[in-house]
């Protein structure tokens, strides 16, 4: 049984359905346990994996015929009364005792561990020796948990190392790229011709609009360019998310708009890769990046800030472009791609020619020996 909050739409949600696609049915009877069910991955998982949930999400509420504060706070009290209650969970909801659990986020860890299961796995998908959304407490309650997994799986050899140096067992601890299934990724991009204006170069950015993300930096970027008279550039930011109103005031403050677009969520972002001239990406803080490593598999150069997944990813430096975690340094990279035609198509042919670290047979295969070894 996979366990994660909800299929919203971010990395780890998009990955955990690309595994319950591609595990070998032969091998394994597979069921799926939502915190809450919502999320726009909810219709891609496969029929044949079960799906249960503890609370019911904004769409359920949407459709019920209580008034949605009441309803919610019934759903609420019930998710509250559920998620607290391991023995009733697995006797009554779930009705069996699994062979393996995996927790696939690793705050979900210290719920997981009290789980009637007779194997566990953990999921990283962060740094955790960086700085990200864990305070001290949060990081220590889930390394503390983590003893009580029979295996760890982090999705960079980094993330890996942040995670055995704040006190994770080094030989519990593996480490499994995130499976990049690159001819459905390959696929999609092809079944929308995205129209953008070719007399530009085209950046884009994808993910949800939150603190993480640092699309305030990028705005800052965009702003730095503008003053120096570089105007032949446009960002497309695609994703939602609680930043959206701040984003949507700082863009109109900073009179960026002729700029920066805000598209919202895209359901398949990859056209709108393929499309552009270059992926950027300014987190503080990525555990593997999932939108780097599917910019590189349609051969669209990347700018990131230097954070463990996609430096990683990109060879420190060799297969894309690490600035600081700053505006004026990601301005700068913006600008070399602007202004240096023969930088840009330089790292297009590292690129077309080089052989990523990620695969979806690599990734799978280690996850089914995992859960069979286990």
């Amino acid at each position: 049984m996979f366990r994660i909050g909800n299929l919203q739409g971010g990395g780890a949600e998009k990955v955990i359905i690309t595994i319950l696609k591609n595990l070998d049915r032969e091998k394994f009877e597979i069921d799926l346990l939502l915190h809450q069910l919502y999320g726009c991955y909810v219709a891609d998982v496969p029929k044949d994996v079960g799906l249960y949930y503890l609370g019911k999400g904004e769409g359920y509420l949407e459709k019920s015929w209580l008034p949605k504060f009441i309803d919610r706070k019934i759903e609420k009290k019930k998710y509250k009364w559920l998620k607290n209650r391991a023995s009733y969970v697995y006797q009554y909801k779930l009705k069996q005792i699994y062979d393996v659990e995996i927790a696939f986020l690793h705050d979900l860890m210290p719920l997981v561990q009290y789980s009637p299961s007779k194997k566990k796995i953990g999921w990283v998908h962060n740094d955790f020796s960086s700085e990200n959304f864990l305070n001290e407490k949060w990081k220590a309650d889930i390394i503390r948990s983590s003893h009580h997994f029979d295996k760890i799986v982090c999705v960079s050899k980094q993330s890996l190392s942040g995670f055995v140096a704040q006190g994770g067992d080094e030989k519990k601890a593996i480490h499994i790229y995130n499976p990049i299934d690159a001819e459905e990724i390959i696929r999609k991009s092809n079944v929308e011709n995205i129209a953008l204006d070719t007399t530009k170069k085209n950046f884009v950015a994808i993910g949800r609009l939150h603190g993480q993300k640092r699309y305030d930096r990028m705005i800052e970027a965009v702003e730095i360019l503008v003053r120096q008279g570089i105007t032949n550039f446009h960002l497309h930011i695609l994703g939602t998310g609680d930043e959206k109103e701040r984003l949507e005031d700082l863009i109109k403050s900073s009179n960026l708009s002729t700029f920066i677009s805000l598209q919202g969520f895209v359901t398949n972002p990859y056209p709108w890769i393929k499309a552009s001239d270059a992926l950027v990406l300014c987190s503080d803080y990525e555990g593997f990046s999932l939108v780097i490593a599917e910019a590189m598999t349609l051969g669209v150069p990347c700018i990131s800030t230097r954070v463990v997944g996609p430096t990683e990813l990109l060879r420190n430096g060799e297969l894309g472009i690490l600035v600081e975690k700053s505006a004026e340094a990601l301005a700068e990279a913006m600008k070399e791609f602007i202004e240096n035609e023969a930088q840009y198509h330089n790292y297009k042919n590292i690129l077309a020619q080089a052989e990523f670290p990620f695969s979806l047979q690599e990734s799978m295969g280690q996850i089914e020996q995992l859960l069979l070894e286990i």
